[in-house]
C-alpha cells in the first residue's frame, strides 16, 4: 500500500504539470484588425451625472460597478451582452445609431456602446484633476488564436 501512495504521489503532480504544458500555447499576432480603432471609457473623474436613474450600473470607482453594458443592438432595451471595462474596439469609420457606437469584442462579437461613455484612447485623469493624453498608441490586432487583442506602445505619463 505504501508504493501505491508513493506512485500516486509522483504521478498528480507529473500529470498536472504535463497538462498544463499541453494547454500553454504562445499566441502570437497575426495582423491588424483592420476597421477598428481602440478607444478607453470613461472613469470616475470624468463621469458627469447626465445617466438616467438606474438606466446603467454604478458609476467606476463604486461599489458594484461591473463595467458599461455592451449591447446586441442599438438600443438599452435589447439584450445585455456583457460588460466593458477597458479598451474598446470601435468601428471605423464610427457607425452611430441614436447615441450607440458599434464595436466589436475581443472574441469578435459585433455590439454596440453608448457613446457617452467612449473616449479617446490614452486620455486620463492627471494629478491636477484635468484630462491629459498619454504619448502611447493602441493598435486593435487579430490574434493565432482567434481572438482579438491590443498592442500598445509608448509610455505612461504620471
Amino acid at each position: 500500500m505504501r508504493k501505491s501512495a508513493i506512485k500516486l504521489f509522483v504521478l498528480v503532480p507529473m500529470c498536472i504539470v504535463g497538462g498544463s504544458l499541453a494547454v500553454a500555447q504562445q499566441r502570437t499576432v497575426v495582423k491588424p484588425l483592420d476597421g477598428y480603432i481602440c478607444m478607453g471609457l470613461k472613469t470616475d473623474k470624468e463621469f458627469g451625472d447626465d445617466w438616467a436613474p438606474g438606466s446603467v450600473p454604478p458609476k467606476p470607482g463604486q461599489p458594484g460597478f461591473s463595467g458599461f453594458p455592451v449591447f446586441q443592438s442599438p438600443t438599452e432595451g435589447s439584450k445585455v451582452l456583457g460588460y466593458q471595462v477597458t479598451t474598446v474596439f470601435v468601428a471605423w469609420p464610427e457607425d452611430e445609431v441614436d447615441g450607440f457606437i458599434k464595436i466589436v469584442r475581443m472574441n469578435k462579437e459585433k455590439a454596440w456602446i453608448r457613446k457617452d461613455v467612449l473616449v479617446p484612447f490614452g486620455t486620463v485623469v492627471g494629478k491636477d484633476g484635468r484630462m491629459v493624453k498619454q504619448k502611447r498608441t493602441c493598435t486593435p490586432v487579430e490574434m493565432s488564436d482567434g481572438t482579438i487583442a491590443t498592442q500598445i506602445h509608448g509610455a505612461y505619463l504620471e
